[in-house]
């Protein structure tokens, strides 16, 4: 995390907050950037509610949101993405951040999940985490990824170097169940 507050010391930091479902609030950015002031866009891939705009990252970001963003937060964004269109999203994502700025990807951990099947404990928590909730066409996961997976596929871009991968607990929220699960999350720095 320290990476990302060297990496970022100016007057108000331009954050880029991408979402499918849920907008990424204060306490989290916090963690990441600690008390510098910041401007926070949030685009959601499915939905203009509640959001600045609506952007999905398998085209490139609108031209009047082509800031060059110091922080770019793709939470729980790239599971929705089909596997065939994951590299050009990716470049997408890597391309809204300007040079030497960074990108913060988290998505369910499918290693967790797997640990859970070969464990016998598979439940509602794990078809969750690598399905989603299908409640709609939208909310259908398309793509599950291992932290070594993600790191390669970021490296395939030549365009951003990951600093940091590793796992850690969230909770998906369905209904009333709250389940505790984890997620892979890389911090990653634009090159070029």
């Amino acid at each position: 995390m320290n990476d990302v507050k060297d990496n970022m010391k100016q007057q108000k930091l331009q954050i880029l907050d991408i979402s499918a479902n849920i907008i990424t609030d204060d306490t989290f950015v916090r963690q990441l950037i600690g008390d510098m002031p910041y401007e926070i866009k949030h685009c959601n891939i499915f939905s203009e509610d509640n959001v600045d705009f609506m952007w999905h990252p398998t085209s490139p970001i609108p031209e009047e949101y082509r800031i060059g963003y110091n922080l770019v937060i793709a939470f729980h964004v790239l599971e929705y993405i089909s596997y065939h269109k994951i590299i050009a999203a990716l470049d997408n994502i890597i391309e809204a951040t300007k040079i030497g700025g960074n990108i913060f990807i988290a998505v369910p951990s499918l290693e967790w999940a797997m640990d859970e099947v070969f464990a016998n404990r598979a439940d509602s928590r794990v078809l969750l985490s690598i399905f989603g909730q299908q409640l709609s066409e939208r909310t259908y996961q398309k793509s599950a990824f291992t932290i070594n997976l993600l790191r390669q596929l970021v490296n395939m871009s030549k365009k951003a170097i990951v600093m940091d991968a590793y796992h850690n607990a969230y909770q998906l929220v369905y209904g009333d169940n709250t389940y505790k699960s984890e997620q892979n999350c890389l911090l990653c720095t634009r090159l070029r």
